[in-house]
């Protein structure tokens, strides 16, 4: 999976889209990255050339978070980290947000298609911190099926399943992936090291497989709300150690 395939699944579902999106200039992506003397991964040279001045109603890293690529060059030079290493990508700037957290590529772990990223809190000694394991193209699919897939259905809900070893983690990925496939589920992008998207002609699901907490997270979204409590019952009956997550009654909506 790159871009191009994430951007055709927004568009697919909100043709406007492309409309409100402004890419940056490509002069200016490989200036900066001779002059710097840095690398992006592919995937976020796409995003730039896509929508790396104005995004639309996507929001690639969370609502009060900047992408813009200019406004970003303007915190370079860095004074208390090595460009070589870091570069940032998304500026907070939601005053009301506590603690205040900025996105940076971690170039030191990134690869040619792909970027691991890492965050660190804004007014405090530069630390920055691994919070999940997902690479940008994840966080960017991730935020992409919550905007553009799960956002058109009503209702939904989510289900974990825990295990005692990371070893078990692609089992019970596999499992889940059965059970929903059995249920007329099927990939609507292809899937990612941790993630999948999935749906049906009613339905759409979202799997996220973390091993920093050892455990499979499952969305589903529906439109009646009659289905989806039939469809999270065969979940949690076909998938041992499923339990339905009511810290978080919808990810739809937050």
């Amino acid at each position: 999976m790159n871009w191009s395939d994430l951007f055709a699944f927004m568009t697919a579902r909100d043709p406007e889209l492309a409309d409100h999106v402004v890419g940056a200039a490509p002069e200016d992506v490989a200036t900066t990255q001779r002059e710097l003397g840095i690398t992006f991964p592919a995937v976020y040279v796409d995003f730039l050339l896509t929508m790396g001045v104005e995004t639309g109603r996507f929001h690639p890293f969370g609502r009060g978070v900047d992408s813009n690529f200019y406004r970003v060059l303007e915190q370079i030079p860095p004074e208390d980290y090595d460009i070589h290493d870091y570069f940032l990508i998304g500026r907070e700037t939601d005053t009301s947000r506590c603690p205040m957290v900025d996105l940076y590529l971690d170039l030191r772990r990134s690869g040619v298609e792909d970027g691991a990223v890492v965050d660190v809190e804004q007014g405090s000694e530069w630390e920055p911190e691994q919070t999940n394991d997902l690479t940008l193209l994840e966080r960017l699919t991730r935020l992409a099926w919550r905007s553009f897939e799960a956002a058109r259905f009503a209702h939904d809900r989510v289900i974990f399943v825990p295990v005692e070893a990371m070893g078990e983690l692609p089992a019970v990925r596999q499992r889940v992936l059965s059970v929903l496939s059995r249920r007329g589920h099927e990939p609507t992008l292809p899937p990612l090291p941790r993630l999948d998207c999935l749906g049906s002609e009613t339905a759409a699901s979202f799997l996220h497989t973390t091993s920093k907490f050892k455990l499979v997270d499952v969305i589903l979204a529906e439109d009646d709300e009659q289905r989806l409590r039939q469809l999270v019952e065969i979940v949690l009956d076909n998938v041992p150690g499923a339990s339905i997550d009511e810290r978080r009654p919808s990810l739809i909506s937050s």
